[in-house]
């Protein structure tokens, strides 16, 4: 291992490591985490950090940057992954940054699902975010997934919705996958030619005062989903593990309590 191996040297290294690997969106978001981290450490020798000065760098986020706990966490993950590699090329004897908290606090109970009924009033209240809508709440589709989705991506004769990544390339993070077409959703997109032009600016500024967020529409559907099929069937169709669901989409609805209710009386 390289005695004179320093931080600047590695994070050039490393990022033109994951050049062919990751897609341009998460490589800035790569490049940010190493920026960070030359921006608090300098250009030191890698040999020289430890675990206490990734804790203090983590620190640095949340204080002095000011830091929101779901962005602090996304820089910590990438620094973990970014030195599990230096580790794997025998740059550094540790990965001193393996133990940082990654994983934002969720509480299941403030996870708010959102009505079909709220849906279709800011589809009313707004006709352009209607199909942008209705794709996540009705497929669960992230929102690039539904901006970039097109006509030849349904298959309505088996009820089927190809999602696929962006520019076709497959990355650890972004997987083809198929998504179950609901019955909804099918009659409102065999109306359409096009089911999104909106540009990203223009659907922040429409979204504006609508009550709730599409990743909210995305979580409701995950619960849905998973209160009627099985639980391997439903993190498919959302394109993520049951952990990941349990942690970040799973919510409690009205119904569970009168469910409850039904079963503990019978």
């Amino acid at each position: 291992m390289s005695t004179t191996y320093h931080l600047k040297d590695w994070t050039d290294r490393y990022l033109k490591l994951r050049q062919a690997e990751l897609d341009p969106a998460t490589i800035k978001i790569h490049r940010r985490t190493c920026n960070l981290l030359f921006q608090y450490f300098g250009n030191v020798e890698l040999k020289r950090l430890s675990r206490a000065d990734a804790a203090d760098w983590n620190l640095y986020l949340m204080t002095e940057l000011e830091m929101s706990e779901a962005t602090r966490c996304k820089h910590a993950r990438v620094a973990k992954v970014i030195f599990e590699r230096a580790l794997d090329e025998e740059r550094v004897a540790v990965n001193m940054f393996r133990k940082l908290k990654s994983t934002p606090s969720h509480v299941v109970h403030e996870r708010t699902l959102v009505s079909e009924l709220d849906v279709m009033k800011a589809s009313v209240q707004e006709p352009r975010l209607k199909p942008i809508l209705m794709l996540c709440y009705w497929a669960g589709l992230r929102r690039n997934e539904a901006m970039r989705l097109k006509p030849e991506h349904v298959d309505f004769d088996n009820n089927k919705i190809y999602v696929l990544p962006k520019a076709g390339k497959v990355t650890t993070k972004q997987k083809r996958r198929v998504v179950r077409l609901e019955v909804q959703l099918k009659e409102y997109l065999q109306e359409l030619t096009t089911y999104n032009e909106l540009k990203e600016s223009l659907l922040c500024k429409l979204m504006k005062g609508k009550g709730f967020k599409l990743q909210q529409l995305r979580q409701t559907r995950d619960t849905i989903w998973h209160d009627n099929y099985p639980p391997h069937v439903a993190s498919s169709w959302l394109g993520h593990s049951e952990r990941v669901a349990r942690e970040h989409y799973l919510s409690v609805s009205d119904h569970h309590y009168d469910h409850i209710a039904l079963k503990k009386g019978a």
